[in-house]
């Protein structure tokens, strides 16, 4: 276990600086690897961030961290952007979730709203509850999204047993 968090951390550091190395138009990278941890913990499952900064020609590492919250994740790297910000750097950063739906999910939901983005966005918002302890209502708010959009177990999956549901399963459906 330990040695598979190594290779990933590492797998990690240094996708991060292939972007820099190929990338030198940026004066710093943010790359950050979310959690879905309901509480809090460091090490596997958790959040980690890295931010290369570049000085001239030179490329060093600011920071590799492993908040045990993402409330702790969102508070640090909301400084180091601000940061940045105000130094006039150019940023590029990197997050593992997904920043939009496919055509159409919007419709399927029920979301009027325009840009369509932007309602799927709000809808998210105002049903998570993510606290400060990292405990959360993701898998309700997955199970009601799928009711609402296929009346079964998709388009989200993935959650422990003792969340499944007509709506929602611990794995993807296979198709037959």
């Amino acid at each position: 276990m330990i040695a598979g968090l190594i290779r990933r951390q590492r797998a990690s550091v240094e996708w991060l600086l292939l972007c820099v190395v190929t990338m030198p138009e940026f004066d710093a990278y943010l790359m950050v690897d979310w959690s879905a941890s309901s509480r809090p913990v460091t090490g596997k499952d958790s959040v980690w961030y890295s931010l290369v900064v570049r000085t001239g020609d030179r490329l060093s590492l600011a920071a590799h961290e492993n908040p045990p919250t993402r409330h702790r994740a969102m508070a640090e790297i909301r400084d180091i952007l601000r940061g940045l910000a105000r130094q006039e750097k150019m940023v590029l950063a990197g997050f593992d979730f997904a920043y939009g739906y496919p055509a159409g999910f919007a419709d399927a939901l029920g979301v009027t709203d325009t840009p369509a983005w932007l309602g799927i966005w709000r809808e998210f918002a105002v049903r998570i509850v993510d606290r400060e302890d990292n405990g959360n209502n993701r898998f309700e708010v997955a199970g009601e999204f799928n009711r609402r959009v296929s009346g079964v177990g998709h388009p989200f999956w993935g959650c422990p047993q003792s969340c499944e549901s007509r709506c929602l399963a611990p794995r993807a459906a296979q198709d037959t």
